[in-house]
Parts: C-alpha cells; structure tokens; sequence
C-alpha cells in the first residue's frame, strides 16, 4: 500500500446558492470510481468527511516548487474555507464560504455555474487530499483503490480542468510531488512530523537483531543436535559390536566346555557329534544329567571305554561321574573347565 497525493474533480451540479452569506452549500467526494480511476469505499469517504471543516480555498493549484520550497500558500490567493461537512447518499457534502476580494470575482462565476447560466466549463474546482491505496479491482473494473484518506489539503479553483489545465497537470505529477516533497523535508520536519516513526525503528531494528542472534542460536543448535545424532549412532554401532563380542565369547566357551566334558566323560566317539549339538543348544546346569543319561545308556550297551597305559598316569576304567552341575558363570576359561572336571574326579 503506497501514499498517494488525491486530485479529485468538484460537482457544482447538485450545489445550493446562499446570496447573503456568499456561501454554496457544495459535495465535494462521492464513494464509488472518480474520472481519475481511483476507486473510494463509502466507509473511507464517510471517516474522511469530519477532516473537511476548516480547510482552506485558493485560486490555482500549487505549483511544484511551491510544494518542495515553501510548504504553504499564499494569503493573497486564498478565496475562502469549508464548514459544516456531514455525509450523506454515500458522499461528502460541506458548505463553502466565499471572503475577500475574492467575493468580487470569484463569487459570480460560482452563482452563474450553480444556476445554469453558465457552463460547466467556465471554470473547475478539485479537492486535493493525501491518502493511502493499492492496486487492486472493484466490480470488473481495475484501479487505485483508497483504503483511507489522511488530510484533506485545499479545494483549488483553475481554468478549463477538463482541456488540460492546471488540474490535469497536478493529477499527472501527484506522485512525483509526493516523492519531491518527502526528498525535501529535513530530518527535524521529518521527525516532527513522525516521531512515532523514531519508536517504529527503533523495535524494527531490535527485532532484526534479535532475529540474527536467534538464526545463530538455531544454527549451532542444529550443529549440536547433528553431532549428538551421531554419537548416539555411533554408540549404538559400538553396542551393537560389543553385544556381538559377546555372544561370540560365550559360544567359544561354551564350545570348549562341550569338548571337554565330552573327552572325560569317555562316550562312544559316534555319539560325539549329536551330543555336542545336544549340549550346546542346552543350559550349562543340565549337562550334568545329559551326560549321566548317555554315560547310562553305554554301560548297558556294553561299551567299555579305552584306557590309556602309555606314560600317562593310569585311570579308572570307568567314566566320570559328576557330581555338582556345572554353571557357565563358574566355568569361563579352559583352566576353570580343567579344576572343574579334577573336582568331579576328586
């Protein structure tokens, strides 16, 4: 939404002629599109109309210097003011007083115009007021579209408006006045104009910096977060390889148990395979009674183990019985199998 300087054409049309006070009860802006594709709200119109009493008349519009250079009109080209404004049929009417010299000259042309015994043309009033707008559309039809109007400036009274006269330029440059004008103004103007624009920048410039600071934040946030990320992968690939470490530790021992108790026990070698299957898929505590069952099984057989004479101390020729179950927490290591096994020969 930009600022826009508003040139809008004054109706004498429906105007109403007071001779003894020099006044012309007038509408001076109407809701609905205006000859210069600018489209107003009935709400924006009627907010507005409070703005029209006291505003000041002249002969002519300002010039563009005048409005870069000086700022004001001169006293000698004011014609008079607007009062009593109020609203009404969607528009906003005021009455307009004439004063002066002005009552000489200018105070005919508006009766003759008013009461028909002129044209229209004979000369033209416009309304020049500052406002905010947008592009936009309204009802099929696309122009600048006024949100609000902030001031109400002067009614200006020029000759022949509509066959390019001072009010066809000043509409052509409005904008470029408005920029000219704002160039112009110093920072004291500019300040006393807006103060509340001191504070505006003020929090906008904070809210930059306190959004820098919360883009870093939220920069090495997202790196912290991304390394915690790994280590917790990184923990738990080591998990993972100590857990498998493990198993693979248990099952060697539980292995090298098997054979073990499997030499001692002095069983048929072709039983040898089956049974260590048998045990490894088993508990450590029931070995035991798996080993006695089979020991059982090859006594009454028949089978009698071999017994070695070599150089080896000689032993009983019958197989080992245990006597404790073994637990696996006790027997960890070849020379925990080996106490265990001189236990039970014990």
């Amino acid at each position: 939404m930009s600022t826009e300087l508003l040139v809008e054409m004054i109706d004498l049309s429906e105007a109403t002629i007071d001779h003894d006070n020099h006044s012309v009860l007038q509408r001076v802006i109407r809701a609905g599109w205006s000859a210069n594709n600018r489209y107003y709200k009935p709400s924006t119109i009627e907010a507005a109309t409070p703005m029209l009493e006291g505003v000041k008349t002249y002969v002519n519009h300002p010039t563009r210097s005048e409005m870069r250079e000086r700022g004001s009109r001169d006293l000698r080209e004011m014609t008079g003011w607007l009062a009593q404004p109020h609203f009404k049929n969607n528009a906003a009417y005021a009455t307009r007083h004439v004063i002066g010299e002005a009552r000489e000259w200018l105070w005919p042309m508006i009766v003759a115009v008013v009461e028909g015994n002129a044209p229209a043309s004979l000369f033209g009033s416009s309304i020049n007021a500052v406002g905010r707008g947008e592009e936009g559309e309204h009802e099929g039809r696309k122009g600048l579209i006024i949100e609000g109007i902030t001031a109400f400036n002067s009614v200006d009274d020029v000759d022949n408006p509509a066959a390019g006269g001072g009010f066809d330029k000043l509409i052509a440059s409005a904008n470029t006045l408005v920029a000219d004008l704002m160039a112009a103004m110093s920072y004291q103007e500019w300040l006393t104009i807006r103060s509340d624009y001191i504070e505006r920048l003020r929090l906008e410039h904070r809210k930059v910096r306190r959004n820098a600071k919360l883009d870093t934040a939220n920069a090495e946030a997202g790196k912290y977060r991304t390394m915690n990320e790994q280590a917790q992968d990184e923990i738990t690939r080591l998990q993972e390889e100590l857990t498998a470490a493990l198993d693979e530790a248990q099952l060697a021992g539980r292995e090298v148990l098997v054979v073990g108790l499997l030499r001692e026990a002095a069983l048929p070698a072709a039983w040898e395979a089956s049974l260590r299957q048998q045990l490894m898929s088993t508990e450590p505590d029931v070995w035991p009674g798996i080993i006695a069952t089979e020991q059982a099984k090859a006594k009454a057989s028949g089978f009698r183990p071999r017994v070695d004479i070599d150089d080896a101390p000689q032993r009983s020729g019958q197989p080992l019985q245990l006597t404790r179950r073994m637990s696996y927490e006790d027997v960890k290591t070849p020379e925990d199998q080996e106490a265990y096994l001189e236990e039970q020969r014990q």
